[in-house]
């Protein structure tokens, strides 16, 4: 693989880089495209029959077509899945930085809460899906210094590395939690949290419940009824996933 421009840190303090839980890409079998991965490292993007040349480093708040639909399929950045095809299909590392460019750039540019949930949570998923792609390949040196932290900021994320129970009361007195950039932009105190699972085992996202204010989590109760409510989730998503997948395999 040829190294792109900014070499990952992991790489320059001779650590093995991070990658992310392994989790199942449900859409594995798409984003293979080399003429969708050359497009978009050029900064060139097609959805709903209109192509747009907007950069790697996009307005992605004013930017785009005028048209929410289009929006909607450009920022959950299914091309990634093709960018990191490329890049361990022909070597090329470019395919790699500009991933990291439309990612970071999208992290500066778009305050949390601007696109709905569903919207948000593809987005994040397909960039989880990306980016263990890219770290497939036994080249790869990491991601560009400080660009994981930006992927994985919510407390969430803990569930790809110990899919249990999250209950959090004083999230100020825990040292792994309260240094977390959304934590401090929104001041949260408190935090109780179960993964979602699917029945077939995928995990799906997460059941969670947040506060700005410090809230006894001791009664074992808590974790048992979330994750209750949690599995019924899963069992709904999953028909309806199973529903319209052929539809909305994307």
């Amino acid at each position: 693989m040829t190294a792109p421009v900014e070499t990952g840190w992991s790489a320059a303090v001779g650590r093995p880089p991070t990658t992310p839980r392994p989790v199942r890409c449900v859409i594995d079998e798409l984003g293979r495209d080399l003429a969708v991965a050359r497009a978009a490292r050029a900064g060139r993007f097609s959805h709903c029959g209109v192509t747009l040349d907007l950069g790697r480093r996009p307005d992605w708040v004013n930017g785009g077509l005028a048209d929410p639909e289009w929006r909607i399929e450009w920022v959950k950045l299914y091309e990634g899945l093709d960018l990191a095809h490329a890049c361990v299909a022909t070597g090329d590392g470019d395919y790699l930085t500009a991933w990291e460019d439309l990612v970071e750039s999208f992290c500066y540019q778009v305050p949390v809460g601007h696109d709905s949930s569903d919207v948000s949570a593809r987005r994040l998923q397909n960039w989880l899906y990306a980016w263990q792609r890219f770290a497939a390949d036994p080249d790869f040196a990491g991601l560009r210094p400080g660009l994981e932290l930006k992927i994985e900021t919510t407390i969430c994320n803990e569930f790809k590395l110990n899919p249990q129970a999250l209950l959090i009361p004083e999230i100020s007195k825990h040292e792994r939690f309260a240094v977390k950039p959304i934590v401090k932009r929104f001041e949260l105190e408190s935090y109780a949290g179960v993964p979602i699972f699917l029945p077939d085992g995928r995990m799906y996202g997460a059941l969670c419940a947040l506060d700005s204010r410090s809230v006894p989590l001791e009664d074992p109760d808590i974790g048992e009824t979330l994750g209750l409510f949690a599995r019924l989730i899963g069992c709904i998503f999953f028909a309806n996933l199973t529903e319209h997948e052929p539809v909305q395999s994307r």
